[in-house]
């Protein structure tokens, strides 16, 4: 493989100007965009689409660029679930806070969907072929050469080995991080704790009422929290997420260990008495990590490729596909001046990326600090803070200064939390710490 700075050049026989690897909502989208402007565009997808997939609540900021890749009449006519707001519960039933979009973010950003990922990542990559995009299925990545003046892939199809060269390679392979891998590039997971996913889809899931139906809504536990996500035809998502650490102390397959914290959580007691099971049960691990380098001079890492961030605000799908968006907007401008991304160009698109993911990530670890979560819980009730919570709900990752003071002060008052009571104490918490410590006793 070539120098991952850039180094050697490798012959454009007939090159395409640009191969994406993976077609999932990052994929699709940079490959929309780059077909549109007329560039040769090869998208390869090691699986054959619909398939099963997870990160099926969108966030309303993402709705301009759904509305400028044309799928946005598409989720509106299919029947897909409106997701008008969240809701975060305690566990135990004591606590919730209820994210209105329209009523913070105003009509753009009020409203957006959910989505079954099998559906939805097939329309995105139906619309990459019909802008002109070479759409190549059941083909897998499997050795990628990267030079200064282009990249060659060696990949393997239905019909077996083949080759592929362009000028430019945008990796969208999630969390398989072909480039990634392939280089070696450091990593860090960020200082979060590993974590594991246990999940499946079910029929009469209790949902909310009204107005609210088609919220997520997400119930925290002592030691972790379950996702509920209604989607169409009476399919509703349910996961839990814990430690891993807190999987092997619960003891049991992972079915059993998400069974068990159902049964031990009166609010999903509730949502659960009469749900049956749809789907095979599917388990996620080992999920935060962000890679210390998202670009070269003929390559871009983009969504998970890049670095995946704990789910608990459905930040995927709106990571993926604006970091791809931004991608194409860099390669389609190098592709019209003839070079590679230029040193600072890389770093700028890796700063924006840590910027884009940080800004959920400080308050994921809020949300994990049981203080943090007890303020978090009640922010309507303090200082206005609610709109704080509700842009990062929302998916807003560049804030205005009205936003960001709020933010500021949340975070503070949620570092203080520990000290002075500036919000009720959960008893989901009080009492889980009690318990806990009588059995360690």
């Amino acid at each position: 493989m070539a120098d991952p700075a850039g180094g050697g050049l490798i012959a454009m026989a007939e090159a395409r100007d640009v191969v994406v690897l993976g077609g999932g909502p990052a994929g699709s989208t940079a490959a929309i965009l780059l077909a549109r402007e007329g560039w040769k565009v090869t998208l390869l997808e090691k699986e054959r689409f619909p398939r099963f997939h997870i990160g099926e609540s969108l966030l309303p900021f993402g709705n301009t660029l759904l509305k400028d890749l044309g799928i946005w009449e598409d989720l509106v006519q299919g029947g897909f679930t409106v997701k008008p707001g969240a809701d975060f519960h305690a566990g135990d039933g004591h606590g919730m806070l209820r994210s209105d979009f329209s009523r913070f973010l105003g009509e753009e950003f009020g409203r957006t969907f959910q989505v079954d990922r099998a559906s939805f990542d097939h329309l995105l990559l139906r619309k990459a072929g019909e802008a002109g995009a070479e759409v190549r299925e059941g083909t897998r990545a499997e050795v990628v050469e990267l030079g200064s003046g282009g990249v060659r892939v060696r990949a393997h199809g239905e019909s077996g080995a083949e080759d592929y060269e362009a000028r430019w390679l945008l990796d969208c392979t999630g969390r398989d991080a072909t480039v990634g891998r392939h280089l070696g590039l450091p990593k860090s997971d960020l200082g979060m704790a590993k974590k594991l996913a246990v999940y499946a889809h079910f029929r009469g899931v209790r949902r909310n009422e009204g107005a609210w139906e088609g919220n997520i809504s997400i119930v925290r536990l002592e030691g972790g929290w379950f996702w509920i996500i209604p989607l169409r035809e009476g399919i509703t998502s349910v996961g839990l997420v814990q430690p891993m650490a807190r999987f092997r102390e619960a003891g049991g397959e992972p079915r059993e260990v998400f069974e068990r914290a159902c049964t031990g959580s009166p609010e999903m007691r509730f949502r659960m008495k009469a749900a049956e099971r749809a789907s095979d049960w599917h388990i996620t691990s080992d999920y935060t990590f962000r890679h210390h380098r998202t670009a070269g001079a003929r390559w871009i890492l983009c969504g998970d490729a890049a670095g995946f961030i704990d789910p608990i605000f459905s930040s995927g799908v709106r990571v993926a596909m604006e970091s791809a968006a931004r991608a194409a907007r860099l390669a389609g401008r190098c592709l019209k001046e003839g070079r590679g991304l230029s040193a600072s160009e890389q770093a700028d698109y890796h700063r924006k990326f840590v910027r884009m993911t940080g800004a959920f990530l400080r308050m994921i670890r809020m949300f994990y600090d049981n203080h943090g979560f007890e303020v978090f819980i009640n922010a309507s009730g303090l200082l206005g803070l609610q709109r704080a919570v509700v842009d990062v709900v929302g998916g807003n990752t560049e804030p205005s200064w009205g936003v960001k003071w709020r933010q500021e002060l949340f975070f503070a008052i949620c570092r203080l939390q520990r000290w002075v009571k500036f919000a009720p104490r959960l008893p989901l918490f009080t009492a889980a710490a009690r318990a806990r410590a009588a059995a360690e006793a």
